[in-house]
């Protein structure tokens, strides 16, 4: 101590005093720095690198010869960096089916085993098909039958459609010849009636003429009577109006009497031609209308038989009988089971003598095969379709094999009944395709997998604890270059980061370049101080 007391006293006035406190003063020190309040840590970072630069004086003051701290470094090299997602999943066949009965019945014979390579449209098992093809049998009589039957009721149909039609159209029909018939008749009888008429109009006039002046002068006293009655009631001890009641009755019915006498001469032979005129006239009328009806009928008749052949061939249509039987047919097809895909048979569960009303067997593709995985929550915003996968298996040891991600399923991971699953980490299903080893890889193996969610080539990456911060904040590692003298110091070097993996982080730089020495490991802990000694630890990466 005393030699070193010596040594300061000749110390530089210009250059910083160092100086080694006593130990019970570090040790007051070391109490105080622990129970104290925390100071800034830009003062805590300047009092520890003081702190070690004292500790290295006094080890050039008091130890050995070879102040330098060792190392370990990595020789700069370009190298490809990727950022990977790690998961597990299981393998599966990128194209299998589950293969069910489409009929329903007992299967009556098992024709495949587990391991037998199938085809597309193999067959794999067949049901029992005797009480259904009994039933094909029979609906094929059916339609036969029914199909003679109907034959015959259109042939009639239209038979009775046309003959009436033709009856209609040659003027044969019965209904109609007889209704014009009469119509005829009774035309003819109007034309006599009204030709009789004509024949006595001048008779038929003067008669009129005359029956006309009768009936004004009965009128005329008709009102006389009525007239004296109305008086003589209203004063019927008034023998005047007595006897103008009895002179009026009788002038009434002396006029009474001659328009009898007249109607009976003019009327009996002259209002004959008028009456027969009159009756043949509604009997034209009426047979007329007869006729429009008659008509009228035939047509119905025609349309009603028109229609009745239509619904014969709407009624003997045997489209619903026909598709019956080709239900029947399809039913018989698949009770042959057959295979939906090529690939090879991994399950058999069909049973002869047993219900197919279960799964029956399951074929897969051994030779297109995917990976069924999952992702976390917070993995799943970083992958995408398409980026490329890493992945190994147990069974394969440190083989690696090239994949894909093909989907990502758009939502999380859900229950048996169709609920999100919200208890522990929620998952989100992934598939990812294998481009490579599916010779090596199995149905149901297990495997790891590393998909690339970043990567660059070409690129200079240290691991995280080589990267420090200076007192710029600017992000710096330190190198192992040798000074002036030849002999190893930390220097610092400024350098931009980039792309961060589990383990290395990137980095560029005007000095980074390639058999550059980083410093690594246990030393970036404690921190180095520019220009401080260093050695290259042996068997270190970039010993010497």
């Amino acid at each position: 101590m005393e030699e070193m007391a010596g040594k300061m006293e000749g110390q530089d006035p210009g250059q910083p005093l160092l100086a080694v406190e006593p130990q019970e003063d570090a040790l007051s020190y070391d109490i105080e720095r622990f129970t104290r309040k925390k100071r800034p840590v830009k003062k805590i970072i300047l009092i520890l690198l003081g702190l070690i630069v004292v500790a290295f004086i006094a080890m050039k003051l008091f130890g050995p010869k070879d102040l330098s701290i060792p190392v370990t470094t990595m020789p700069l090299q370009k190298q490809e960096l990727s950022k990977t997602v790690s998961t597990t999943g299981t393998v599966e066949s990128a194209n299998s089916a589950q293969v069910y009965a489409k009929a329903s019945g007992m299967v009556a014979s098992v024709l495949v085993q587990v391991g037998d390579t199938v085809q597309a449209g193999d067959v794999l098992a067949q049901l029992d098909t005797e009480a259904l093809e009994l039933s094909i049998a029979q609906q094929r009589a059916l339609l036969a039958q029914k199909g003679q039957l109907n034959a015959f009721d259109q042939q009639q149909a239209q038979q009775s459609y046309e003959e009436y039609a033709s009856d209609l159209a040659t003027d044969q029909n019965a209904e109609l010849v007889s209704a014009e018939h009469s119509l005829d008749l009774a035309q003819r009888d109007l034309s006599d009636a009204r030709r009789d008429m004509s024949d006595h109009k001048d008779e038929m006039d003067y008669g009129d003429s005359v029956m006309y002046g009768l009936e004004k002068e009965l009128k005329r006293a008709k009102d006389a009577w009525d007239d004296a009655r109305k008086a003589l009631d209203a004063d019927k001890e008034n023998p005047d109006l007595v006897q103008a009641e009895e002179q009026a009755h009788q002038a009434y019915e002396k006029v009474y009497e001659e328009w009898l006498a007249t109607d009976k001469e003019y009327g009996d032979t002259l209002s004959s031609y008028s009456k027969e005129y009159r009756r043949a006239r509604l009997a034209y009328d009426n047979a007329l209308e007869n006729y429009r009806l008659a008509k009228l009928a035939a047509e119905r008749t025609a349309d009603s038989k028109a229609k009745e052949l239509e619904r014969n061939l709407i009624a003997n249509d045997l489209t619903a009988d026909q598709l019956a039987l080709q239900q029947l047919q399809m039913q018989l097809e698949d009770s042959t089971v057959r295979s939906p895909i090529s690939g090879t048979v991994t399950a058999v569960y069909a049973k002869e003598g047993a219900p197919a009303g279960s799964l029956l067997f399951v074929i897969e593709d051994t030779n297109d095969l995917l990976i069924k995985t999952t992702l976390k929550e917070y993995d799943i915003v970083a992958v995408e379709e398409g980026m490329p996968t890493v992945v190994k298996s147990d069974a394969t040891g440190e083989m690696e094999y090239e994949g894909e991600v093909a989907r990502v399923y758009p939502t999380a991971a859900k229950t048996a009944d169709g609920q999100t699953k919200s208890s522990g980490s929620v998952e989100f299903e992934t598939d990812v395709a294998l481009l490579t080893g599916q010779d090596d890889l199995k149905v149901g193996m297990n495997v790891r997998l590393n998909v690339v969610v970043d990567q660059k080539k070409d690129v200079y990456a240290v691991p995280f604890d080589a990267v420090s911060t200076n007192e710029n904040g600017e992000s710096i590692v330190y190198l192992a270059k040798p000074d002036e003298t030849g002999m190893l110091t930390a220097q610092p070097v400024v350098v931009q980061t980039g792309l961060e993996t589990d383990f290395y982080i990137e980095i560029s730089g005007e000095e980074i370049k390639d058999g550059a020495q980083v410093i690594t490991g246990e030393q970036m802990g404690i921190g180095l101080i520019p220009g401080m000694p260093v050695r290259i630890q042996a068997g270190a990466a970039g010993g010497v």
